[in-house]
């Protein structure tokens, strides 16, 4: 029995290493990773909550940048900071241009 807890809580420590490594979807243009938080220039996708009449396209925008983004493992290239303290970047995913495939789903 105490050698599952042990294996649990070594599991349980190594996780947030890991999940650091892989992009977090913050909304439809802003992801984190590794403690960064990345602003995808050139695009602007609504908020979590914002609606676009009767349809939830904030929702929809987050939805589509996780299908792209969340949990892989983001080449992204600082191009500039706002003023927010974000650094605004060209990221990819697999070699796809995230923040234009936004743009061709219709989602920013």
């Amino acid at each position: 029995m105490r050698l599952a807890s042990l294996t649990l809580t070594i599991a349980l420590v190594a996780l947030p290493a890991y999940a650091q490594d892989t992009a977090r979807i913050i909304d439809g243009d802003t992801v984190e990773q590794d403690g960064i938080t990345y602003r995808i220039h050139g695009i602007d996708a609504p908020e979590f909550g914002q609606k676009c009449g009767r349809s939830p396209c904030g929702k929809l925008a987050v939805e589509a940048m996780a299908v792209l983004a969340e949990g892989k493992r983001l080449e992204c290239e600082s191009l500039d900071q706002d003023g927010y303290g974000r650094t605004i970047a060209r990221c990819y995913a697999d070699g796809l241009d995230i923040g234009a495939e936004m743009v061709r789903l219709g989602q920013a």
